[in-house]
C-alpha cells in the first residue's frame, strides 16, 4: 500500500497551528532550570507546559560520566525554527570538553537524554503542540537524525510518540493516533520502514507499535475506514513501566484500553497486551452530565507499576466530569 504524499513542512506546521488538533496539556520537564538525568528514572517523559522560545530555559543532564549543557542560542535566518542551539559535552574521566549544534526546525529545547556515552537525544518543540526529537552521535559531534511528533516519551535507549499527523484542511475532520518507537541506538535508516523513504523524511520515523494494523501492515498512515474507527490517545502522554516496557491509554470504538507494550526483545515484532476500561466502573453515570459519550469523560493522568501487587498496574483518572466513582483502577497485564 502506498503512503499518503508529504506536504512541505512549512506548510504541515500552518496547518497544524491553525488545526483543532487534540493534544492534552503538556507537562514541564525542565522545572524551571536544570533537568537532572536520575529523576523521574521509572518514567522518561519529555513534556512542556509552556511554548515560549523566546525565554529558553537552562537545560542541561548530567550521568556518571558526562555533563550535557545548552550553553549558546543564536539567531539563525536559515533554520527552520530561527535558532541554533550549541551544546556542550563535558567528559567527566577525560576531563575533555566537546560540542554540538542543532541547526533545523527546532524552535525551543525542552530536554536533553543521555542514552549512552555515545548517544543523546535533544528533545524540542517546533510549535505549541509539535515536537521534535533531535538524535544526537556524540563522537562524531553531529545530529544524526530528527523527526516530528506528539508526546514523546524517553527511557534507555526507546522513545515511544506518537506520530505527527496535521489535519489536512481537505480531510474529514477527525484524525487517527498511530503509535511508534524509536531506538537511539539502532541506524536511522533501522528507524524507518521504507528504505527507499530516504533520511530527508522527518515525519515517518519509527516503528509501528499500536495499532495492530500498522504493526502488520508496517505502515505509517492510520488503517480506519471512518471515524467510528479512529484511534485516540486518553493519558496523559505514554509511560514507561520500566526500560523496553511502554503503557499508554488508547480510545477505540467508545472504549478505553490500556495498551501495554514490550519492545526489549526488538521493536519489530513488539509483544502487546490490551485491556479493556470498564466504563461503567470507572464512572457514576447518574452524576455525569454526558451520558452519549461517557468514554470522552475518561481520562488517564498517570500509569505506573504496582510493587505491592506484583503483574499489575495503577490508573490515575484526571477528572473531567463530577462523575468519577474511583480515582485510581489497578488492572492486570500479566
Amino acid at each position: 500500500m502506498r503512503e499518503k504524499p508529504r506536504l512541505s513542512l512549512k506548510k504541515v506546521l500552518t496547518v497544524v497551528m491553525a488545526s483543532s488538533l487534540c493534544v492534552p496539556g503538556f507537562h514541564v520537564g525542565l522545572n524551571g532550570g536544570t533537568t537532572s538525568f536520575s529523576s523521574s528514572l521509572a518514567q522518561r517523559s519529555s513534556k512542556v507546559d509552556v511554548f515560549d522560545p523566546d525565554r529558553q530555559r537552562e537545560v542541561s543532564v548530567e550521568s556518571e560520566d558526562l555533563i550535557i549543557s545548552l550553553t549558546r542560542v543564536e539567531p539563525c535566518g536559515d533554520c527552520g525554527g530561527g535558532k541554533s542551539f550549541t551544546f556542550e559535552v563535558k567528559d567527566k574521566r577525560r576531563a575533555t570538553k566537546s560540542f554540538f549544534t542543532i541547526r533545523n526546525d527546532t524552535a525551543q529545547v525542552d530536554e536533553i537524554v543521555i542514552v549512552n556515552p555515545s548517544r543523546a537525544v535533544v528533545v524540542g518543540s517546533v510549535s505549541g503542540t509539535v515536537r521534535i526529537v533531535n538524535v544526537i552521535d556524540l563522537r562524531a559531534g553531529a545530529v544524526v537524525d530528527h523527526f516530528y511528533c506528539h508526546f514523546p516519551s524517553v527511557y534507555g535507549q526507546f522513545i515511544a510518540y506518537v506520530k505527527f499527523t496535521p489535519r489536512y484542511s481537505t480531510q474529514p475532520g477527525w484524525w487517527s493516533a498511530v503509535y511508534l518507537v524509536y531506538d537511539a541506538t539502532a541506524s536511522p535508516m533501522q528507524n524507518r520502514l521504507h528504505y527507499r523513504q530516504g533520511l530527508e523524511n522527518h515525519e515517518n520515523v519509527g516503528i509501528p507499535i499500536y495499532p495492530p494494523e500498522n504493526v502488520e501492515r508496517r505502515v505509517y498512515y492510520p488503517v480506519i475506514s471512518g471515524e467510528e474507527e479512529a484511534h485516540q490517545l486518553a493519558s496523559d502522554g505514554l509511560f514507561w513501566l520500566r526500560e523496553g516496557v511502554v503503557a499508554f491509554v488508547d480510545r477505540w470504538k467508545k472504549a478505553n484500553h490500556l495498551v501495554v507494550v514490550d519492545v526489549g526483545s526488538g521493536i519489530v515484532r513488539p509483544k502487546v497486551k490490551v485491556k479493556t476500561i470498564d466504563t461503567w466502573a470507572v464512572l457514576d453515570l447518574a452524576q455525569c452530565e454526558e451520558t452519549e459519550h461517557p468514554e470522552n469523560l475518561i481520562y488517564v493522568q498517570e500509569i505506573h507499576l504496582l510493587e505491592e501487587k506484583a503483574g499489575y498496574v495503577r490508573l490515575h483518572f484526571t477528572p473531567r466530569d463530577s462523575c468519577l466513582r474511583i480515582s485510581t483502577l489497578d488492572l492486570p497485564i500479566r
